[in-house]
């Protein structure tokens, strides 16, 4: 099973709202599921991290370093231009890429089963994370998914790179 936990200020501004830290736990090894993927809800204090283990990927909130970012995980705006660009998340996303809700945020992700040659397996490094949630499920089968589902899809960055290094979506 892969495990990616992000740790980022995305589930701590909603969070915040509600007085608790959420994690969500996807508990089907899926990347995009036609089936229904049931996600555990759990609070994780307040330390702002989420874990996806289906995918393993942590996100936490952004360490501070000094290193000058590349140019194209300058700035939000610079991270939503290449994402806007990807063919993974134009066809996920698609015309909610504008108008659906989302957010941007700077993290410090881990992988355990990274899919990016530029990522080592358990070692954290500073990314963008952008997360669409919301989403209807999309099916890759000759059959709809099924009725019901909402999903969240979630693309990272790596800030030294610029490079994307993880697409993955969750439903339930």
């Amino acid at each position: 099973m892969k495990r990616i936990t992000i740790v980022a200020a995305t589930a701590a501004a909603t969070a915040a709202t509600l007085g608790v830290v959420l994690s969500l736990t996807p508990v089907a090894p899926s990347r995009v599921a036609a089936t229904p993927v049931p996600l555990r809800l759990a609070a994780d204090g307040s330390n702002g991290v989420v874990t996806y283990d289906s995918e393993g990927v942590t996100v936490a909130p952004p360490i501070t370093t000094p290193s000058v970012p590349a140019p194209a995980a300058a700035t939000a705006q610079s991270v939503m231009d290449s994402f806007r660009s990807q063919q993974v998340p134009a066809a996920v996303v698609g015309n909610q890429m504008e108008n659906g809700t989302h957010t941007v945020s700077q993290a410090q992700v881990t992988e355990t089963m990274p899919t990016s040659p530029e990522v080592v397996a358990g070692v954290a490094y500073a990314a963008w994370v952008v997360t669409y949630t919301g989403l209807p499920a999309v099916s890759y089968a000759p059959a709809p998914p099924p009725s019901g589902l909402s999903c969240t899809f979630v693309g990272v960055m790596n800030r030294a790179t610029g490079d994307w290094t993880e697409f993955f979506s969750s439903c339930s």
